[in-house]
C-alpha cells in the first residue's frame, strides 16, 4: 500500500506489514495523542499537527500502530482519482530505463493480483545485480 497519510518521513499506513511491536508506553503515548483529535472532523492542519506529535514522540508506523489508529476511527485515506501531476521527465540512462520497466512490470503484475513472494524476491535480486538500491519507498512497502 503506497497511499498513506504522510508528514516528512512518517507515513501512516494501517495495512503495513511491518512487524515492529509497540511498547506499552508507546501505545499509551499514541492513544494519548490521538485522543486529542476527532477522526470524523479532521482538517489537513489537524492531521499535520497529530502526525507532528507522533513523530516528536518517536513512534514508528507499523501494523500495530495502524490497528490502534483504525480502532480510534482514523481510517486509511482513499486513493485520489486520476493520475498524479507530473513535471517533465528526468533524463534517463539505459539502465534507468531497464530498471523503470522492471519495476513497472512488477507493479502491473501486483495490481493484477498475480504476484508471489518469489516475484518480489526476484525483483530485489535483479535490482541488487544491477547495483540499484532496494531500500526505499516502493520496495520496502512491498516487502
Amino acid at each position: 500500500m503506497i497511499n498513506s497519510i504522510s508528514n516528512n518521513n512518517l507515513q501512516y499506513n494501517p495495512y503495513s506489514t511491518t512487524e515492529t511491536k509497540l511498547t506499552e508506553d508507546q501505545k499509551s503515548t499514541l492513544q494519548s495523542i490521538i485522543a486529542n483529535y476527532d477522526p470524523e472532523n479532521m482538517t489537513d492542519d489537524d492531521m499535520k499537527s497529530m502526525m507532528d506529535e507522533i513523530t516528536e514522540a518517536g513512534l514508528t508506523p507499523s501494523k500495530e500502530f495502524g490497528e490502534i489508529m483504525n480502532t480510534a476511527g482514523f481510517k486509511k485515506p482513499e486513493k485520489p482519482e486520476g493520475e498524479p501531476p507530473m513535471g517533465p521527465p528526468p533524463a534517463t540512462t539505459s539502465q534507468d530505463s531497464k530498471t523503470s520497466q522492471l519495476i513497472s512490470d512488477f507493479l502491473a503484475k501486483k495490481d493484477s493480483g498475480e504476484i508471489t513472494e518469489d516475484d518480489l524476491a526476484n525483483l530485489i535480486k535483479t535490482l541488487n545485480k544491477t547495483g540499484q538500491n532496494t531500500q526505499g519507498l516502493i520496495v520496502d512497502k512491498l516487502s
